[in-house]
């Protein structure tokens, strides 16, 4: 599994599970289909999985996040989680992951941990927290490891996101500033706007090549006004 250049995931955290499947609806419509969903709350968590692939089947790209323990992968991988993304650097965790062939982006936050994530074949690597680190952090962190391909997570928002991009991180997951923590259907429509204008922000940072349908998001959008 390879994430494109551009890639944006939404994090779901604390959601309910009778209100997540509004808020999967609305990042669709919005043009995202790659969704994470934090096992911060496991069982929680993991309903929330179980009902979004129940509901939307592979038109979602579902992964799980905040995943610390082979068990909890284990469960997530059952529950309908085609992905995993960690909080930091596993070595063990990574291992079982790669073993069972199921994607892992596991979160880095140095340069060991970047150069250890690269001998076991990882490039794809979550820098976490990333809004704390700032763009600076990033570009100096690429420096050395030109191979890796950082996805910035923690406190990217669509102030900061640009700079990210130019300090080297073409990939992100993005939580609250997207997804509110604890949303529900009544946040579905902020949540499709706030959708279009990350994609508008990515767009326009590919030279308006996104392989987001962003013209059909906006025609779509105006529909409703």
């Amino acid at each position: 599994m390879n994430l494109q250049e551009g890639q944006l995931i939404a994090i779901i955290r604390d959601v309910a599970a009778d209100e997540v499947s509004a808020v999967g609806r609305a990042l669709l419509e919005g043009g995202i289909d790659y969704v994470e969903v934090s096992l911060s709350r496991l069982r929680e968590g993991l309903a929330c999985i179980s009902r979004l692939r129940a509901d939307f089947g592979a038109e979602l790209r579902l992964g799980a996040g905040t995943v610390t323990s082979e068990a909890a992968m284990e469960d997530a991988h059952r529950a309908g989680a085609g992905y995993i993304i960690t909080p930091a650097f596993d070595e063990d965790l990574v291992k079982a992951a790669l073993k069972q062939g199921l994607p892992i982006f596991p979160g880095v936050f140095s340069p060991a941990e970047v150069m250890r994530a690269l001998r076991l074949g990882l490039k794809q690597l979550k820098l976490f927290p990333a809004g704390d680190l700032g763009p600076s952090y990033a570009a100096s962190l690429r420096g050395p490891f030109p191979e890796a391909e950082f996805i910035g997570v923690g406190g990217i928002n669509l102030d900061n996101l640009a700079a990210f991009w130019k300090a080297g991180c073409r990939r992100f997951a993005v939580g609250s500033d997207l997804v509110p923590r604890g949303a529900a259907a009544v946040n579905s429509s902020a949540i499709q706007e706030r959708a279009c204008a990350y994609l508008r922000v990515i767009d326009t940072l590919l030279d308006g090549k996104a392989f987001y349908c962003i013209r059909d998001m906006d025609e779509e959008l105006g529909k409703r006004a």
